[in-house]
């Protein structure tokens, strides 16, 4: 009880300080003020010291957080941007949970704000978490910004998720397999989709056109057998695939994916959130 009651002070004292100053002075405060928040579910809190634009778009990382400690450690600060490594350790009969955890911040208008999504793939999946998220980042980075050749990125943060330990692949061979079964239907129905596109419209579109879109039905075919054999290098190199096919056809005329590229884009949204669940149990179950 009287951790919970520190902890209440600990958050109230903070956010004072940063309303009678007007703006953070440090990152390690804000960071403070904004991992006090969390542990007291205070999403008003967490929206106000972070870059998260409203209160419903809190999960609390997929976790509940009441009960743990906090301690700063290591702060890296380079110009607007800044990096504090905070630990929170919870102390019960059974066990002792401690989670080290980097948060991310950046300056706007001379106050630090925590990058609520940088800090969240690493607090919801750890070190996986956060290298799926820059594999997503760069995907939509294409998607949004065609002039940008981002391929090579995606390579690279391919190969280091390749590189994951067989150790934690074997351990978790339960759930590789699970997530292998989801991601390989998304594949199948996204080809699908495609090669609907491609009947339906077969004698209005050009030899180029019809080129791409086989192209892209193999891709996703190819990718969708690799998961037969379930492996982070299967399910890496699907993920990929999805994201390069879905740019790919935001490149093309509107006459020819008219409506269906704002449904491919829904549907490529909620896998990419069902992958966020699969990084989050896989973590979770490894105890990390």
């Amino acid at each position: 009880m009287k951790n919970k009651y520190l902890s209440h002070f600990g958050l109230w004292f903070s956010l004072l300080l940063l309303s009678a100053c007007g703006a953070p002075n440090t990152p390690q405060a804000v960071t403070d003020a904004f991992w006090n928040a969390v542990i007291d579910n205070d999403a008003a809190a967490v929206v106000k010291l972070s870059t998260l634009t409203s209160e419903e778009g809190y999960d609390s990382f997929g976790r509940e957080w009441n009960g743990f400690d906090l301690k700063l450690g290591r702060v890296v600060i380079d110009r607007e941007k800044a990096t504090v490594e905070a630990v929170l350790t919870k102390v019960t009969a059974e066990r002792e949970d401690q989670r080290e955890l980097t948060t991310y911040l950046i300056q706007r208008d001379d106050q630090w704000l925590v990058d609520y999504t940088r800090t969240s793939r690493e607090a919801s999946g750890g070190e996986l978490g956060a290298l799926f998220g820059r594999i997503s980042d760069a995907i939509s980075e294409k998607f949004d910004n065609t002039r940008k050749a981002t391929e090579p990125e995606i390579e690279d943060m391919n190969q280091q998720l390749q590189a994951m330990s067989d150790d934690l692949a074997r351990q978790a061979e339960t759930q590789i397999q699970q997530y292998s079964e989801e991601l390989s239907d998304y594949l199948d129905e996204f080809a699908d989709s495609i090669e609907g596109l491609l009947e339906d419209k077969q004698g209005e579109l050009s030899p180029e056109d019809q080129q791409k879109l086989s192209q892209m039905i193999d891709r996703l075919r190819t990718s969708q057998q690799s998961l037969d054999e379930p492996s982070f290098r299967a399910i890496s190199e699907a993920t990929v695939s999805a994201g390069i096919t879905q740019s790919q056809l935001a490149l093309m005329d509107e006459g020819v994916v008219g409506e269906n590229l704002e449904e491919w884009r829904q549907e490529y949204h909620e896998a990419m959130e069902e992958m966020k669940v699969f990084i989050r149990e896989l973590m979770n179950d490894q105890g990390q």
